[in-house]
């Protein structure tokens, strides 16, 4: 369904990966009690175990093309763990994003290094960077 999103939807001609994440209640079971523990908020007992879904999309088509379940708490239970088996399933030249709460401005570093650098974006002014831009694009 992504691949066959028509060409100029993406950014600079790449097709662009969102990564974002959510926490969802568990059936309260001795088993989900076990795998997925609850937040320290809550008493013991108390509430219901939450899990961590993380989701890769893709831009223009709105596909869903990865998604990973983990816990809430504890080793393993944060977006960028769950996360980095996904990044296999970027292709060179995808830009993926992945904002991160506590740090607005941080992209995935693996994500960055998948992606070719023909030219460097955004280190020189911007109406230099735009003028490169227009002599390299061509119009049909």
């Amino acid at each position: 369904m992504s691949t066959q999103a028509p060409p100029h939807v993406g950014w600079g001609g790449r097709r662009v990966r969102l990564v974002d994440g959510t926490t969802l209640p568990m059936p309260d079971t001795p088993a989900n009690q076990a795998a997925y523990p609850q937040p320290r908020s809550q008493q013991p007992g108390l509430g219901f175990p939450l899990c961590r879904l993380v989701a890769l999309t893709c831009l223009s088509s709105g596909a869903v093309l990865d998604a990973g379940v983990g816990r809430y708490l504890g080793k393993g239970g944060d977006e960028q763990s769950l996360l980095r088996p996904m990044l296999e399933r970027l292709d060179a030249g995808d830009i993926a994003t992945n904002r991160t709460p506590t740090r607005p401005g941080r992209i995935e570093p693996r994500a960055i290094k998948r992606r070719p650098k023909p030219r460097k974006l955004l280190t020189v002014p911007r109406n230099v960077a735009r003028a490169q831009i227009r002599k390299e694009r061509t119009w049909t």
